[in-house]
């Protein structure tokens, strides 16, 4: 009777370290890191002698890259033709790479207007090649902002306001700080945030539906500092409208900024379902009015972390797909063959007469969080449907991510006439992404 006794307590020792071993490998199977660089544009000042607002032949300029002749940096958004006059604050690269035993996760936040296809895909490749992380593995997102360079090709003067040299520029600061981020990596557990937050946010497009939702999660070492805090909010970064000429990361960089004294470490923002409009809900386009919002945002950022806990996490899954996706606007057909877009035109691929262009979604799991990550600028009609489909208790959704291919407008809300319709690829678009991105937030 002693031996079976015994025999049982043993097993039931065995068990017992073996459970407290599986617990303690899966605390110790998350690693993370974080790193920022800066990507603020070289900006060309000249002396406007006759006081037009434009740059003429033989006034004089600031050459700083000794060519010969004058630079604009082009901002993207609002109208063509707005060149900046200087930096009212600085852009940034921010990369945050999650790792377990099993897989890889790499954010990329850039404060910029969007990154297409053949950027991201640039960047994605280098990654891969450098450190063996899948390109699907990688997400890369803008917040959006109005008030940084003209990455998209639509806001030049008399075309495309792209400039290479920028984007060159942009890739080698993403590559450094993933390079830091990756030798940053810390054993790491996560503090998760939510709360809705809907008094900036105004819907331009009628019906009024907004997603009002401010999530976040923050992590941290083994010590408690923080790693990262990753915030997801959606409205559009254009507090400052079509008349600063001053480079700014908007409401985002303030928030971003605020949450790094807070907490340290590095603080990224992801767009969510800003199509529809959301838009800031503002009587004046300023820089004060621009810190308020974004110092408001971080307020209620840090008082929904505060009320959460960290807690190790025993999932991370990542899964990503490409859709070809039919472009049915005749407008961005025009601009593609122009080379607007830059070498996007490159990656179209063409069947029965249709041109269909790759845009990348993605769906990721950790812990308890859902995320969903689209295209382009989601109706916040369509992103209540997919949320409604996550069963999990936080439900992120990053738009402008691995491309920006415009507008992505409900089928049954399809205004031939709408503005929203003419910054999008066309009525397909939305029922295409939506049911790919259910079927992974089921499977």
């Amino acid at each position: 009777m002693m031996m079976k006794l015994l025999f049982i307590f043993c097993g039931l020792v065995f068990n017992s370290f073996f459970a407290m071993a599986d617990e303690l490998n899966q605390e110790d199977l998350l690693f993370a890191g974080a790193s920022k660089e800066k990507i603020t544009p070289t900006i060309e000042t000249f002396s406007d002698i006759n006081e037009n607002g434009k740059y003429d032949l033989k006034e004089p300029f600031t050459d700083l890259n000794n060519n010969g002749s004058w630079d604009p940096v082009w901002l993207g958004g609002n109208q063509n033709g707005r060149f900046a006059l200087g930096a009212h604050d600085d852009l940034w690269a921010k990369s945050l790479i999650v790792e377990s035993s099993q897989t890889s996760l790499i954010l990329i936040s850039l404060d910029l207007i969007g990154f297409l296809f053949d950027e991201v895909d640039s960047i994605q490749t280098a990654i891969s090649e450098k450190w063996g992380i899948p390109a699907e593995q990688i997400f890369i997102a803008s917040t959006h902002n109005h008030s940084g360079p003209d990455t998209i090709g639509l806001w030049g003067e008399s075309g495309s306001g792209k400039n290479s040299e920028y984007l060159s520029f942009v890739k080698a600061q993403v590559l450094k700080s993933v390079k830091t981020a990756m030798q940053n990596k810390k054993k790491a557990k996560i503090v998760w945030g939510k709360t809705e937050y809907s008094n900036p946010i105004h819907d331009a497009r009628p019906p009024e539906v907004i997603n009002d939702l401010l999530l976040s999660f923050r992590l941290e070492d083994e010590q408690g500092a923080t790693i990262a805090t990753i915030v997801n909010y959606s409205m559009h970064a254009e507090v400052l409208n079509e008349k600063n000429r001053l480079i700014t990361a908007d409401y985002p960089g303030t928030l971003t900024e605020k949450l790094e004294k807070h907490f340290g470490g590095v603080a990224l923002f992801f767009a969510g379902d800003i199509g529809g409009m959301q838009t800031p809900k503002i009587f004046f386009h300023t820089f004060f009015i621009s810190k308020k919002i974004g110092e408001n945002l971080a307020k209620e950022v840090i008082l929904s972390l505060k009320q959460g806990k960290s807690v190790p996490i025993e999932t991370l899954h990542v899964k990503q797909e490409t859709l070809m996706i039919p472009i049915e606007n005749p407008k961005f057909l025009e601009a593609m063959e122009k080379g607007i877009f830059g070498s996007t035109k490159n990656l179209l691929k063409e069947s029965d007469g249709q041109l269909f262009i790759p845009a990348e979604i993605g769906f990721i799991q950790i812990g308890p969080a859902q995320f969903v990550t689209v295209p382009g600028e989601l109706f916040p009609e369509l992103g209540h449907v997919l949320r409604n489909e996550m069963k999990l208790e936080y439900k992120f959704l990053f738009g402008l991510c691995n491309n920006e291919i415009g507008y992505i407008v409900p089928e049954e809300d399809w205004n031939p006439n709408g503005y929203e319709e003419t910054m999008s690829l066309g009525p397909k678009t939305s029922a295409l992404i939506l049911s790919t991105l259910l079927q992974l937030i089921k499977n």
